[in-house]
Parts: structure tokens; C-alpha cells; sequence
């Protein structure tokens, strides 16, 4: 992980479809074995990963809602297909955001 998310709790939102919930699994998995804390619930957490899905454009509002909402003191990690639209003004996000690769996790 390039990332400094030692002692930190991490949440892992899911959007999309099955291979996206698969996805998430398996991430869940590999940050649990690399000894990180997950959270169950984003008020918990001190970073906020986001697997996106931008499928259809109600998809798409729910992810950029769900973000916005997020409080500004959590780190937020996008990945998933909202990667696509990373520079794209649909997605519109009223905070920073971190683009990340599913590879990079």
C-alpha cells in the first residue's frame, strides 16, 4: 500500500454490481491481511474507500451524493469504474477526492 493508512480505520463503500461487491471482498481481504483496522460504518472511519459504479446516471448521483456527504475530516478514495469520469464534471465533488487504481490497494 503506497499509502500511509497504518492505525488509521478504514470503510469500504460499495456501489454497482456484483463483480464491484466481489471487488470490494476482495480488497476488505487484503487490507485485513496486511494487519489495517476496517470499520463497519463510515462514522467510524478515518478514511473512506469508495468502489464506484457510473453505470447509469441515477449510479452516478448516488455516488457523487454519497461523497459529498461524506464529513471533510475523512480521507476519501475513489476506484471502480468512476475512474473513467475522474476528470469528467458530472461527477462534481464538493470535496477532494483521491483517484486510486484497484491495483494500488
Amino acid at each position: 500500500m503506497p499509502f500511509s493508512w497504518k492505525n488509521k480505520a478504514i470503510f469500504i463503500k460499495t456501489f454497482g454490481c456484483k463483480v464491484n461487491q466481489i471487488e470490494s471482498h476482495t480488497i476488505e481481504e487484503a487490507l485485513k491481511r496486511s494487519g489495517y483496522k476496517l470499520v463497519a460504518d463510515d462514522t467510524e472511519a478515518d478514511i473512506v474507500i469508495v468502489n464506484s459504479c457510473i453505470v447509469t446516471h441515477r449510479a452516478t448521483r448516488k455516488l457523487r451524493t454519497y461523497i459529498n456527504n461524506i464529513t471533510k475530516d475523512k480521507e476519501v478514495y475513489l476506484t471502480g469504474c468512476g475512474l473513467f469520469l475522474a476528470n469528467h464534471k458530472e461527477l462534481n465533488f464538493k470535496r477532494e477526492v483521491i483517484y486510486i487504481k484497484k491495483e494500488e490497494i
